[in-house]
Parts: C-alpha cells; sequence; structure tokens
C-alpha cells in the first residue's frame, strides 16, 4: 500500500511494497492528486520498497515525464541495494535524481 504525505512544499509518495503491475494503479491515483496541485514537487521514497518490477520502472519515467512537462520534478530517495541496482542496470538513475535519504530530495527542492 502507498500513500502521498505533504512535507512542506513537497509530495512524498511512499509505501511498504514492491513497485509492480498490482502497485501502478494505486500509484497512478497518487500521481494524479500531486499533479491536481499544480507544478509538481513530487519525491519517491523508496525506503520500504523491497523490489522495482519492469512495470514500476516504466511508471517511475511515465510519471517523471508528465511531471516534468507540467514544469515540475520527480525525484526518487532512499532505495535499498536491490533497487539501486536495478536503477542503476536499466539506467533509470541517469533520468532521475536519485538522493541516498529523503531528507536530501525534499531539500533538493529548496535550492
Amino acid at each position: 500500500m502507498f500513500k502521498l504525505e505533504k512535507k512542506g512544499i513537497v509530495d512524498v509518495i511512499g509505501g511498504d511494497g514492491p513497485l509492480d503491475t498490482d502497485a501502478v494503479e494505486e500509484l497512478s491515483l497518487l500521481l494524479d492528486q500531486v499533479i491536481s496541485n499544480g507544478p509538481p514537487r513530487l519525491v519517491f521514497d523508496l525506503t520500504q520498497v523491497p523490489f522495482i518490477h519492469s512495470t514500476g520502472l516504466e511508471w517511475l519515467l511515465d510519471a517523471h515525464g508528465r511531471c516534468t512537462t507540467l514544469g515540475g520534478r520527480l525525484k526518487l530517495a532512499s532505495a535499498n541495494p536491490l533497487c539501486r541496482d536495478i536503477l542503476r542496470i536499466t539506467a533509470v538513475d541517469h533520468q532521475l535524481a536519485t538522493f541516498d535519504e529523503l531528507i536530501g530530495a525534499v531539500g533538493s527542492f529548496t535550492r
């Protein structure tokens, strides 16, 4: 299950399950909420996400594209070693800003 939180001017989506086909519909609804409030400042918190499936990678790239088109950004934070490897091997980490900690990702929107 994934949830949306507000940290100052930044929206944070996080959850405790894999980023897979089952999660994409739920995540898309959360993204729609974020986008409805103007240019998105969004961090996807991967702290509790054990695995990223190819469908999840596609969703991240699509979400990033939607955010960018609207003048916003999507950034990733706190990926575990397996998720970091998945992001690196698929080169998704070259397309989205990634941070070791949530606080760094959130703070990056104020710079």
